[in-house]
């Protein structure tokens, strides 16, 4: 190949997860050229893409359980569904999920943006520790479970018990909330607010208007009630 090559593309089909990802940080740290790489029949692989190196990414199909955990300044794009924990502990960069996602979407993240064209599974943002997370569909239940920081946006209905033991976070919601947690509680929007959710929804691709969401936040008094 050429060093004008910025995208290379190749078809993981027979190959186990920890194959694939040996072949990708070989590959990011012996070619600077390459910009992007597009992975086909990825087989509802698990594990795929877990803490690689920073470089641009698509997936043509479908993954399995926990596809770009512990990512730092990668983009991933994933052009079908995912299983259990998508993006688990990511630090930084973008993941976006053009269909549904399962269950622990972005569990443990502490950056980043993870972007679901979709709908997500039960705890959806546990434990989330600084990211942000968009979500077009609706989510399951517990979503934010112990939460300590970040944000959650969700365009659709949010299942039972969301924010259950958490400490901290901000939420946008257009849907219904079903059964919170007592201490996620609605708060005033602020135009801070409104700018804030107008970004991420400018930076996910999502044509929403942030007048549309009302905020919910973590209560201090009965966060640990």
């Amino acid at each position: 190949m050429t060093a004008e090559v910025s995208e290379i593309s190749f078809d993981v089909s027979g190959l186990n997860a920890r194959a694939v990802n040996d072949q990708i940080r070989s590959l990011v740290s012996t070619r600077s050229e390459v910009k992007r790489i597009r992975l086909s029949s990825p087989e509802k692989k698990h594990n795929l893409l877990n803490a690689v190196p920073a470089c641009s990414f698509v997936i043509d199909g479908d993954v399995g359980d926990y596809c770009a955990a512990a990512l730092r300044d990668a983009d991933v794009e994933i052009l079908g569904t995912a299983e259990t924990g998508l993006g688990h502990s990511l630090q930084s960069g973008v993941i976006t999920i053009r269909k549904d996602a399962g269950v622990a979407v972005g569990a443990m993240a502490s950056g980043g943006l993870i972007v679901i064209h979709g709908s997500a599974g039960a705890r959806c943002g546990a434990g989330l520790q600084g990211a942000d997370i968009l979500v077009e569909g609706s989510v399951g239940s517990h979503a934010g479970a112990f939460m300590r920081d970040g944000t959650m946006v969700i365009l659709g209905d949010i299942g039972p018990n969301a924010g259950y033991g958490a400490s901290g976070g901000t939420w946008y919601v257009v849907g219904e909330v079903h059964q919170s947690a007592p201490q996620l509680t609605e708060a005033r929007m602020k135009e801070s607010d409104k700018l804030r959710l107008g970004l991420l929804l400018l930076n996910s691709g999502v044509d929403a208007n942030a007048k549309d969401f009302r905020k919910y936040v973590i209560e201090a008094s009965t966060a640990n009630s």
